[in-house]
C-alpha cells in the first residue's frame, strides 16, 4: 500500500495556482514578473538534415535553422463575423372551409402518383419484413445450438424494430 503524506494548505494553494495557470494558458501576474519575460522562456524549433530539435537558448545547432512556430489563423472565415441568414418566406395560410377546417392541398397528378408509388413501396417492404419474420420463426422452431438460437432471436428483434419504424400493420 503506498504511503501518503498530508499536504499543508500552502502547498494546496500553490498547486491550485499552477493548475489554473496551465489551464488558462499562462502564469499569474506575480509569477510572470518573478520568472522574467516570456522571451527568456521561449523555445526555438530547429530543422535541418531531416531532423527536428528544440532549443531553449534561442540558438540552433550547426546545420539547422530556426522555424517559425506561430500558429496561423484557422481560416479567413473564422476571422469574419457571421451575418444572420434572412428569414425564410412565409407561405400564405390555406383557405379555411366553412366548418373551420383547412381545405386539402393538391399539388397535381405528379404528386398523387408519387404518393401512390411511395405507399406501394412501403407496403412491399412491410410484406417483405413479415415474410422474413415468418422464416425466422420457422427456423427457430427447429432444433439447433444455443448460439444459433441467439442469432435468430437478435434477427427477429431487428426485423420487429424495422416494422415498428416503418409503421407496418
Amino acid at each position: 500500500m503506498p504511503r501518503t503524506f498530508p499536504l499543508a494548505p500552502t502547498h494546496l494553494a500553490l498547486g491550485a495556482m499552477l493548475c489554473a495557470a496551465l489551464l488558462l494558458g499562462g502564469l499569474p501576474p506575480a509569477a510572470a514578473q518573478s520568472s522574467g519575460s516570456n522571451a527568456a522562456n521561449a523555445v526555438t524549433k530547429c530543422q535541418g538534415g531531416g531532423r527536428t530539435s528544440y532549443s531553449q537558448d534561442g540558438r540552433c545547432p550547426p546545420g539547422t535553422e530556426a522555424v517559425d512556430m506561430t500558429r496561423p489563423a484557422l481560416s479567413q472565415a473564422d476571422a469574419q463575423p457571421v451575418a444572420p441568414s434572412p428569414a425564410p418566406p412565409v407561405a400564405p395560410a390555406p383557405a379555411a372551409t366553412p366548418k373551420g377546417k383547412t381545405a386539402p392541398r393538391h399539388a397535381g397528378p405528379a404528386a398523387d402518383s408519387y404518393a401512390a408509388e411511395a405507399r406501394r413501396k412501403r407496403a412491399r417492404h412491410c410484406e417483405s419484413l413479415a415474410r422474413q419474420l415468418r422464416l425466422v420463426d420457422e427456423r427457430a422452431a427447429q432444433p439447433m445450438a444455443a448460439a444459433a438460437q441467439d442469432r435468430l432471436r437478435e434477427q427477429r428483434r431487428h426485423l420487429q424494430q424495422q416494422q415498428t419504424e416503418e409503421r407496418c400493420p
